[in-house]
């Protein structure tokens, strides 16, 4: 499983999963207690093109940087790396 991880200057938050979707009213930002498997993405792809349409939409978080973090089914982090981002 996959979430983005978020660090600006009002701190470390992760993307939820399905945050564009006013039907469920997901969250868009969590703190890190608050993440589990239901707001996890299942590819890196997913996680990656849910960031590219919060940055179209978004353009004040073009400036935070963000990681990708592989997560296993204990919420155990196996990698993270940080993403490029297109501040255009």
């Amino acid at each position: 499983m996959f979430i983005i991880k978020s660090i600006s200057n009002e701190g470390e938050y992760y993307l939820a999963k399905g945050w564009g979707n006013t039907k469920k009213n997901t969250k868009m930002w969590l703190y890190g207690s608050e993440v589990c498997e239901k707001y996890m993405f299942k590819s890196e792809q997913s996680a990656k093109s849910s960031l590219a349409k919060l940055l179209k939409v978004m353009d004040e978080y073009k400036t935070d940087k963000f990681y990708i973090v592989e997560v296993d089914k204990d919420g155990k982090i196996i990698k993270e790396k940080e993403l490029e981002v297109n501040n255009d």
